[in-house]
């Protein structure tokens, strides 16, 4: 514990902002696209349009057991949306944790 202490005294803060944002970011996509492949692309809600066969971005099987195939097209402004804020409070209580860590 104490060389992860003193690996994280060395860095930067740039690198550290950098970090914490990408770990902020990933949090949310990563609760959202389980989310999505639970359900087949149905929830959250809009998140998927609808698209005929495999030209969807996502092959997950939105329709199952019906007539037509339909697979899952990315909504990127509702994705935008929903991922945006939750990813930036995560980014910031991340980056404030680890400078108060940081500061010990």
């Amino acid at each position: 514990m104490a060389g992860l202490m003193t690996a994280a005294k060395g860095l930067s803060w740039p690198f550290r902002l950098l970090v914490s944002m990408l770990l902020g970011i990933l949090l949310p996509v990563t609760f959202f696209g389980s989310i999505l492949l639970q359900t087949d692309g149905t929830e959250p809600r809009d998140f998927c349009i609808p698209t005929e066969r495999e030209s969807g971005m996502l092959m997950l099987q939105m329709n199952s057991g019906g007539q037509a195939p339909y697979t899952c097209e990315l909504n990127w402004s509702l994705a935008v949306i929903y991922i945006l804020p939750s990813a930036i409070l995560f980014g910031v209580l991340f980056f404030a944790v680890w400078t108060l860590v940081r500061r010990r």
